[in-house]
């Protein structure tokens, strides 16, 4: 209970559902960028969402959000394989 209204107190009694929303869908468009287009958008682009929701989210919206982080870097990994190089 303490550190819920720790949570609450810094983030405010406000919802987060419009920054989960935002960053949810930047996760499928950063991999779906690394996947058509690898040379210019690195699979380590997926840490923006991850370093905002850091900022922005509550910690059960953060968990949902590292599992799609997590999920599209699975498909990412399996779509392109292992690297030649």
């Amino acid at each position: 209970g303490v550190r819920k209204a720790g949570v609450d107190y810094f983030r405010g009694e406000g919802s987060d559902r419009l920054a989960l929303t935002a960053l949810l869908l930047g996760v499928p468009a950063i991999a779906g960028g690394t996947i058509a287009q690898p040379d210019w958008c690195s699979p380590s682009a997926l840490v923006l969402p991850i370093v905002a929701g850091g900022l922005l989210l509550r910690p059960a919206s953060l968990l949902a959000l590292y599992a799609a982080a997590a999920t599209a870097l699975i498909v990412e990994s399996a779509v392109l394989g292992p690297y030649t190089e």
